[in-house]
């Protein structure tokens, strides 16, 4: 079978539809051409707006950097302790915008330390006529180009706004606010010398930030050894002279900030320091010697009862009037002038109490001299016995060092050659001319007192005593006899025997031939030259002879014990209620004058008194409203092996960081709050 299919021919109507479709594609293919056109065009506006606010954004960061170094460079030269470059002074200054004084004088407490100035740099317009750091131009931080695109030099620049400060007694906090600045040096083509013309700011923005501020002394080295606000030391007369061995400056305290003392030159001080004399204005800013109540610790008072009430114990120490108190040494309760003999003479250890029995005066011996030593009969131990009798006349006849089968021996208990107790603990006598009354002690001489046997070549008998009230051939006078005086910390502040220090009151220290031992190895020995509040003194006077002397020992065996040169140890202070602030030629009651090397090591600390070395040498500090040497003082200030005493007192009378005589830096140290940045 045969299929036909007729093929039909198309109509007018489908060949106008074809043309009107033709046209819509041509439309839709125009509006996704202006869809594409628009949209790329969007993303490249947005891709310029990207890069021109990161831009933007690079050079406010790289604004915040330049503040953060500006304020680095800053503190850098503020906190530079060298003695030439120092100016940590302008910590302690504000410094706004419409005041700017960091470049005028300094005339505070330490004002020879402004000296320096400030340093002298040329800001980023090439001036040096405004101070540094306040030009309104900056500072530049870099020479080179921070971006290289062709378009000039970017330079980061710093400049301080304003600083404010609230130090006050050695600390505080100071606030800087530093600025930032990015900016474009270009080229200016039309000027035929090819000079650089500054375009606008690119990028700026503010810091600010505190830090916390601090006062020390730096180093021993800049430490007062001496200190005073008036002395002869400093005049022109060169009638005295002073020599500071080892680390240390002579302070001097000033009523006005004369910077012409700075550089003054004294040739009858000298020291190891550079500028040993180290002018201060005595001022708020300024530490000033301490009052006697810097050296309080626990307080503990030497102290004796009476009927029941507790009064302060005074003493008196006098070797040249026998009719003060009957013997060299007295005390009385602080509210009374009765005084009774508070130990006797000659190597005497044991102080007697208030209201005790006390043995002739006239006696010139001691009853610690009357010792012996019994020891096992093979050696394994030993006993040190001390003669009972209080009388020195009978003790003569009654203590022979070899009767030690006396029943008036007092023994110790049993020590051993474990015990390691030195052979100068034994100290034992013999007759020199039983006729004449004179006898001599001997120390033993072996490190160890199991060694020291009676009757043996192992005694130093060099220490002659006089053992009788008559006058010897060897002794033609009472003043040619050296005394011996000692004083145990356990027979001192008995009311608290485990303090920290214990504070004595004198009335009176006139000592010529007398050399006085307070035990002070274990707590702090604080000597006041005054009685403490009512109660009053008659009679009162402070010297020290060529042939006394006063100081602290570590232990009190030997007929004469070593002085442990701790001057941090045994503090000599005096109160008044007004300051003494010249040199007379004579002598007041209240000075304190010592002579020669009667005063081996003390720290002694007047800020009211006046002190008068003569001929002087001693180890420690001296601190005295007036300071009136006669002849040369020498003063010492670090022991053998090379450390300071400073240094041991900061230590043991807790002195804080921000305390002390002498120069004084401040510095900035990181504080506690946030970084602050504006952009503008």
């Amino acid at each position: 079978m045969t299929i036909f299919y007729r093929l039909s021919k198309p109509n007018r109507a489908h060949k106008s539809l074809q043309k009107e479709e033709q046209g819509v594609s041509l439309v839709i293919s125009l509006l996704m051409g202006v869809i594409l056109i628009t949209g790329v065009t969007g993303l490249l506006i947005r891709q310029i707006a990207a890069k021109k606010s990161a831009s933007s954004e690079s050079y406010q960061q790289m604004a915040e950097i330049a503040a953060s170094n500006g304020f680095n460079r800053i503190l850098a030269v503020l906190n530079n302790a060298s003695t030439a470059e120092y100016r940590g002074f302008l910590f302690t200054e504000d410094n706004e915008p419409d005041s700017w004084i960091w470049n005028t004088p300094y005339e505070k407490g330490q004002y020879c330390s402004g000296l320096a100035g400030l340093p002298i740099y040329t800001d980023a317009s090439g001036s040096t006529e405004a101070p540094w750091p306040v030009s309104p131009d900056g500072y530049k931080l870099n020479e080179e180009s921070m971006r290289g695109d062709g378009k000039g030099v970017v330079l980061t620049t710093y400049r301080l706004r304003s600083y404010s400060s609230t130090f006050s007694e050695g600390q505080g906090t100071g606030t800087f606010e530093v600025e930032g600045f990015v900016r474009r040096i270009e080229n200016n083509g039309n000027n035929d010398n090819n000079e650089e013309t500054t375009s606008p700011l690119l990028a700026r923005a503010r810091l600010t930030r505190s830090l916390q501020l601090e006062s020390a002394i730096a180093r021993p080295d800049d430490w007062g050894v001496v200190a005073t606000q008036t002395s002869n030391l400093l005049g022109s007369s060169g009638a005295a002279s002073l020599e500071i061995k080892g680390p240390g400056r002579l302070v001097w305290y000033t009523s006005m900030a004369d910077r012409d003392l700075c550089n003054k030159k004294f040739n009858n001080i000298s020291g190891q320091s550079t500028d040993v004399v180290w002018p201060v204005l005595r001022d708020n800013n300024s530490q000033f010697i301490p009052a006697s109540s810097f050296y309080n610790r626990d307080g503990t008072v030497d102290q004796a009862s009476v009927n029941g009430k507790t009064y302060n114990r005074v003493w008196s120490f006098d070797d040249t009037d026998p009719t003060i108190c009957g013997w060299v040494a007295c005390t009385s309760p602080g509210n009374t002038q009765g005084r009774q003999p508070a130990a006797i003479l000659q190597n005497q250890e044991l102080l007697q109490e208030e209201g005790s029995s006390q043995s002739d005066s006239s006696n010139t011996g001691s009853i610690d001299n009357y010792k012996t030593i019994k020891k096992h009969w093979r050696g394994k131990w030993f006993k040190i016995g001390t003669c009972k009798i209080k009388d020195i006349d009978k003790a003569q006849e009654n203590c022979e060092s070899d009767d030690t089968g006396s029943k008036d021996w007092s023994w110790s208990d049993k020590y051993y050659r474990s015990d390691k107790i030195d052979g100068s603990v034994i100290t034992i006598w013999r007759w020199k001319d039983k006729n004449k009354g004179t006898i001599e002690v001997g120390t033993c001489i072996e490190n160890n007192a199991i060694d020291c046997d009676l009757g043996d070549n192992m005694w130093d008998w060099n220490i002659p005593t006089e053992g009788s009230s008559e006058p010897t051939a060897e002794s033609d006078s009472e003043a040619n006899v050296n005394y011996t005086l000692k004083i145990d910390s356990d027979d001192i502040c008995t009311n608290n025997n485990s303090s920290d220090v214990c504070h004595i009151f004198i009335e009176k220290l006139n000592l010529t031939k007398t050399q006085l031992f307070i035990k002070n190895d274990t707590r702090a020995i604080v000597l006041h030259l005054n009685v403490g509040e009512n109660t009053s003194r008659a009679n009162y006077q402070y010297t020290l002879r060529t042939n006394a002397q006063l100081c602290g020992v570590n232990s009190l065996a030997g007929a004469t014990p070593t002085c442990n040169l701790k001057p941090a140890q045994l503090v000599i202070t005096q109160d008044r209620n007004s300051e003494l602030r010249s040199c007379p030629t004579d002598q007041a009651a209240d000075d304190f004058l010592f002579t020669g090397v009667s005063l081996p090591a003390a720290w002694v600390s007047f800020n009211t008194g006046r002190v008068r070395p003569v001929n002087a040498s001693m180890q420690g500090v001296i601190w005295a409203s007036s300071l009136c040497a006669q002849g040369d003082l020498t003063v010492t200030s670090e022991n053998s092996g090379g450390t300071a005493f400073v240094d041991q007192a900061k230590t043991y009378w807790n002195i804080p960081t921000t305390g002390g005589i002498g120069r004084r830096i401040v510095r900035g140290i990181r504080g506690s709050g946030f970084d602050i940045f504006k952009r503008w």
